[in-house]
Order: C-alpha cells, then structure tokens, then sequence
C-alpha cells in the first residue's frame, strides 16, 4: 500500500501548473433586464454549458463547446434566482434557488422544459443557495430558512431523484446561521460551508451530517474581533475540505481580502490564508481542488477607486499563492462561479458592466493553460488527454486521447482512488495516430463498481502520459 500512495502523489506532482491561465474566449449574455447575473455553471456531455443565474426571474442558458447561446429559458418572475445547477447524465439539469419567499428545485429537460418543479418552505421564508446530485440518483439542496422575527437558520433537505423530500435538518441557535455550498462525502454524509452571525459579525462554518442529515460535528474558523464569511467548499482527495470566502482579518475594516481555510476530515484546520492584491475588497466565490492538490479559485476584486474585476488565482496545496489574474468587462465584474474543462483549462461564470452605466449582463470566461507560451515542461509531447465525458461518471466514461505518432508501445489506462492505490488497469494496444477512445466502466479489478470520489486516470504509453481528474457518482 505504501508504494501506491507514493506512485499516486507522483502522478498528482507531475501535473502542476505554476504559471497563470490564459484567456481563450468570453461571451456575454444581455439577459432580459439591465440586471443579468450568472451564478452556477456545469459541463455538459457534448462539451458545452449550462449555465443559470437571474434575470427578471430564473435564467437558465445552454451554450455550445465556445459559448454560443444553443437556448436559454426565463422562469418565474421578479427577483426569482436559480444559485445552482448541475447536469444529470441522460435526463437534463436541476437548478435550485428561491421564487419568492420560498425555496425552489426543479428539473429540466435537455431542451429546457420542465420535468418537474418543487418548493419548499411555506409561510416561512426560504432559499436555496447551493445543490449537488447524490449518489443514489437524488439531490441535497442547502440554504436559509427564517420565520421572521426570529434569527435565520441552516437549512438542509435531501429529496429523492423526483424532488420529493426525504428528510430535512436544522441548525440554528439564538445566532444567525446560513448555508451556501455542500458536497457529498465518501459515507453517503454531507459537509455544508456558511456562516454564522452576531451582532453584525460573521464567523466561518462548516457542519458535517450523516447520510439522513444527523449532524456529526460542527466548527466555527476566523476571528472574533472581525467578520470572515464562507462561499463555497470542496472536497479534497484526502477527506478534508477546502473552504473559500473573505475575510476583514487585516484590522482594516475598508480592506476585505480573499480568504481560504483548509481542514482535515475531521474539521480540523490545517492553514488558513488570506490574499491580498491591494485594493479595498477581494473576495473568493468558488474553488476547485486540481489533480495535483493544488487549488484554483474565482470571485472579484476591487481596487482601489475602481470597479470590481473577475479574479482567478491558484495556491498550492499548503496555500501559498502562485498566480492569479483579473479580467476586466468594463463595470461589476465577478467570476461567481469556476468549472474544470478538461485537464488545463477552467469556465468561470459571473457578471460584467453592461453597455449602460450601473448595468450587468451574464458572463462566461474560458481559460487555458498553455505550456508553450508559459515555457514549461512539456511531459508528455506524444500523449495528451482531450476530455472525459461524462465526468461527474455514473456509469462509464469515455477519455478521448491525441497521438500524434501510432503507439508502439501500447496504451495503458490506469485508474487510482484518492489515497493513491491502483482500481483498475486496461492495456487499450496499440492506436493509431489522431483521437482515439478509451473507455472505463467505472468498475474495479473485480467488475465491482467502485465506491463514488474522485479518482486520477493516468493514460500512458511507454514514457508518455497524460491524466485527468474523474469524478464518480453513486
């Protein structure tokens, strides 16, 4: 075991990208009113978008693989909103965010009609911040829940692959407690980032629950003498969790800065860091763990008598920063939310200033690394990894590879779980040159299917290789 663990931190060294991304394209959606907002976005199978946010209502839009609009839909009205949505293999996409004072789930086609719609939260006031797909086929929804005057409660609820619910969970206090992002753990059990609030002052939170919503721990990150606010979270391959928002930690309360808390599995906090570029707010919406442990984040940034920017940096694994870039649109701009494509390259959706003054329209950024511009090594130059599809994997998953030259020596696919050690082997022979296709079922040595997590595929032939990140679904 020991010599799997270390092949598999060699494998996830060998792909680290020290150098920032460059910008291949962005695309601008006007919406249906002056104030057009893109919060979530996912991949989808055929290599484009779909992306969803607010604009006169819920806004849902399905772009192609270079973001041109194939359709978008308006649903409900006024200051309606759809915070997040993820694609659901074979069926379409589930969007999640509050109609008016009630919380919202619903689930479209792959052509943007609806399957069914649900709400939750009657007389009381509710919303949806943040949804993931579970691995039996169902959703995990989390937000607030408030029944005014009273303080504002976390708000969990799993619902089967129909949207009915089947449980729900509670965690509240004389305080004010938020959820806005979750993740599903190796156990079936489920990890939600927020905040807690008092007395204007808020505090990092992150909850941990079992399978039926149990709560197993809670723990509280920042300081008390400042405000330090949680966005979003990801599951890292060690088990612990990585934890993004802002923080006014520099004393200065006209200098908010970005802010990233990595934990172990147990909550536990093993750094915390503040980021800096110098301006008077910098805040992180969205962060991703890459194949190498490393991390990459977006949010805005604001400098100092100026407009927000869409920000993008990336830390290594102990959070020490190693790039980042702003992109400017002209007005509000921010990188709300950021999506992996494919090995080296990221789909960040947000906002830009619109062509009137004070307006926003939708924005969808595309960044890639290039190893030729940047003048890093190239490891593999008779190997690479096109995409994986579908990834998040349910079942299967097809990687596509490029060769150059025909495989002499054969294509191996190896798969590895998060601790390193080897699932699956499959010698695909030899391929001739171009794009060729390997499948893997998501099954172990056994024809097992392998537990959900996330997983490195390394495809190589003799001294070439190539990997990609897999996430799998149960």
């Amino acid at each position: 075991m020991k010599s799997g663990a270390l092949l598999g931190l060699i494998l996830l060294a060998s792909i680290a990208r020290a150098q920032p991304p460059d910008t291949l394209w962005t695309a601008t959606f006007p919406g249906f009113t002056d104030y057009d907002y893109l919060y979530s976005i996912d991949s989808t199978p055929d290599g484009g978008f779909i992306l969803a946010g607010q604009s006169g209502g819920g806004w849902v839009i399905k772009t192609d693989s270079l973001g041109a609009t194939e359709w978008e839909s308006q649903l409900g009205e006024g200051w309606d909103s759809f915070d997040s949505v993820c694609e659901v293999p074979g069926t379409g996409y589930a969007l999640s965010g509050r109609k008016g004072p009630v919380a919202w789930l619903l689930l479209l086609d792959e052509g943007g009609d609806t399957v069914w719609e649900r709400t939750f939260g009657g007389s009381e006031e509710m919303v949806f911040e943040s949804h993931v797909r579970t691995t039996d086929g169902g959703f995990a929804a989390v937000g607030y829940w408030c029944d005014w005057p009273d303080s504002p409660d976390l708000v969990m609820i799993r619902t089967d692959q129909n949207g009915d619910s089947l449980w729900s969970t509670l965690y509240g206090s004389a305080l004010s407690e938020y959820g806005y992002d979750l993740c599903q753990t190796g156990d079936d059990g489920f990890a939600v980032a927020g905040a807690v609030a008092e007395g204007g002052s808020y505090d990092a939170l992150l909850v941990r629950t079992d399978a039926v919503g149990q709560i197993q721990w809670v723990n509280t990150f920042g300081s008390p003498s400042c405000s330090d606010f949680i966005y979003a979270l990801d599951l890292c391959s060690d088990g612990g969790f990585i934890l993004a928002g802002y923080t006014y930690s520099s004393g200065d309360p006209t200098d908010c800065d970005g802010w990233l808390v990595r934990t172990d599995a147990d909550g536990d906090q093993i750094w915390e860091q503040a980021y800096d570029r110098g301006g008077v707010y910098d805040a992180i919406t969205s962060v991703r763990q890459c194949s190498d442990g490393s991390f990459v984040c977006s949010g805005g940034s604001v400098p100092t008598g100026g407009q927000s920017d869409v920000w993008l940096i990336g830390v290594g694994s102990s959070g020490a920063l190693e790039w980042e870039i702003t992109v400017e649109g002209g007005g509000t701009d921010v990188g709300y939310w950021l999506e992996p494509v494919g090995t080296d390259g990221y789909a960040v959706a947000g906002c830009r200033g619109g062509e009137i003054s004070s307006t926003t329209d939708g924005w969808l950024l595309c960044f890639e690394h290039d190893t030729g511009i940047h003048g890093e090594p190239d490891m593999s130059p008779d190997l690479s990894v096109v995409s994986a599809t579908p990834n998040p994997l349910v079942s299967s998953v097809f990687i596509l590879v490029s060769l150059p030259d025909e495989s002499s020596s054969g294509v191996i696919l190896d798969v590895f779980d998060s601790f390193g050690r080897l699932v699956f082997q499959h010698d695909a022979g030899q391929l001739p040159a171009g794009v060729g296709t390997i499948s893997w079922s998501g099954r172990d040595y056994n024809g097992s299917p392998v537990p959900a997590g996330v997983y490195l595929a390394r495809v190589s032939s003799g001294d070439a290789m190539d990997t990609v990140r897999l996430v799998v679904l149960r």
